[in-house]
């Protein structure tokens, strides 16, 4: 069994799925900008914000 940097080493590029800083590669998603516009409740909102908040991808 390959080990992870085995692997890595294996390939020029990253895996396409993988969003990368810098933008290019990886998937396209539509970006949420308003999370009130969803129809869930307050607490599973602030979860999903948090969620989001944490990771980077709303500030």
């Amino acid at each position: 069994m390959a080990s992870a940097v085995a692997v890595q080493e294996l390939s020029t590029a990253p895996p396409e799925k993988y969003i990368l800083k810098d933008g290019i590669g990886g998937i396209d998603f539509p970006m949420l900008e308003h999370l009130g516009l969803l129809t869930s409740s307050e607490t599973e909102l602030e979860k999903l914000k948090l969620a989001f908040s944490s990771s980077g991808y709303i500030q």
